[in-house]
């Protein structure tokens, strides 16, 4: 941050350097407050003992309350140790066994995950969908905000669902729903990582949007699949109506995935988030949803469960995954 010259030598890695610095500056700013507010919460604790203030002891309990709730939100981010935990993320989720059940709560996922993305005021859009005759076939999200991939990385997997049929009979059904999810890289980990893509490596073809967006939208090719054709990866974008862009989109999930496999490959073996996803069936899933006979979320890996799957499906996941974050964390210690 002192180099004068740091700005003409290399501006992506100046504007880095400087967002780096200033969420250093936010978590500092952070400490600060709630070390304060903590000092005057024991100091207002004495107070009302002293002077057997009911009232009072009601306010400090229900302050200190909300300050505990920061801490432990702090506490969660001090475990996102990794190069990519601070960065946004993409979402991906495929509809798996159990056929328009998995297309439908396919669906059902990608809201949840959207309405915990507003509720922690990130910046959520699809960039490329594929319809079924009901919900989604697949639909990858793009999630942008401050540490968002650290909060969702560990909801790789396999996700099951259990209710009665939406659809026909109504007799209890089972679905699946795979959901991959990988960091959005900035300059620095890309140039780290030596993430290079010749353009010899890849094949791009352009191709009319599926999803909703408008006349314009379906009736021109602005829709982008890039195939990397050394690893078969293949990633598609159909999130803005200029081509030019979901391009530049597409070569940002690429080089996600490329890094992926990177981690994936010195990982070996290690059960980790960048493991390869299993098949979609019986006995391979990371949770559970159950509607019907009971109502239960069990995620398998830690254990949590709670039995209010509604306000689950409409966003509230912070307890779950708060939940895996100390799993894992345990299992790397």
């Amino acid at each position: 941050m002192k180099s004068e010259t740091l700005w003409q030598d290399d501006a992506g890695r100046a504007a880095e350097v400087q967002r780096a610095a200033a969420r250093l500056e936010e978590r500092i700013n952070a400490y600060d407050v709630l070390k304060a507010e903590l000092e005057e919460g024991l100091v207002m604790i004495d107070m009302a003992r002293e002077e057997s203030d009911l009232d009072l002891a009601r306010e400090v309990t229900r302050d200190m309350t909300g300050v505990a709730e920061r801490l432990e939100q702090e506490s969660f981010k001090m475990m996102m140790s990794e190069p990519t935990d601070k960065n946004g993320c993409f979402i991906e989720l495929r509809a798996g066994a159990g056929g328009l059940e998995a297309c439908d709560w396919t669906a059902t996922l990608a809201r949840m995950y959207e309405r915990w993305a507003a509720d922690h005021s990130h910046d959520v859009g699809i960039v490329d969908e594929g319809k079924g005759d009901v919900g989604y076939k697949h639909i990858t999200l793009e999630i942008s905000g401050e540490h968002a991939y650290g909060w969702c990385k560990y909801e790789t997997g396999v996700h099951r669902f259990v209710r009665l049929s939406k659809f026909g009979e109504a007799k209890r059904q089972t679905a699946f729903v795979s959901v991959h999810v990988y960091p959005q890289l900035d300059e620095e980990i890309i140039s780290e990582n030596e993430i290079a893509i010749s353009k010899h490596d890849i094949r791009i073809d352009v191709m009319r949007a599926q999803g909703a967006g408008g006349q314009h939208v379906n009736k021109t090719e602005s829709a982008v699949r890039i195939v990397h054709i050394p690893t078969g990866i293949t990633v598609t974008c159909q999130k803005t109506r200029s081509q030019i862009k979901n391009r530049e989109t597409a070569m940002q999930m690429l080089r996600s995935r490329l890094y992926q496999q990177q981690l994936a490959s010195q990982a070996a073996q290690k059960a980790e988030s960048y493991a390869s996803l299993p098949e979609h069936s019986w006995g391979s899933q990371i949770r559970s949803y159950v509607m019907m006979p009971y109502q239960l979320v069990k995620d398998l890996r830690s254990g949590y469960e709670r039995t209010d799957v509604q306000n689950v499906l409409d966003g509230e996941l912070d307890k779950i995954m708060e939940a895996n974050l100390l799993h894992f964390k345990r299992q790397k210690a």
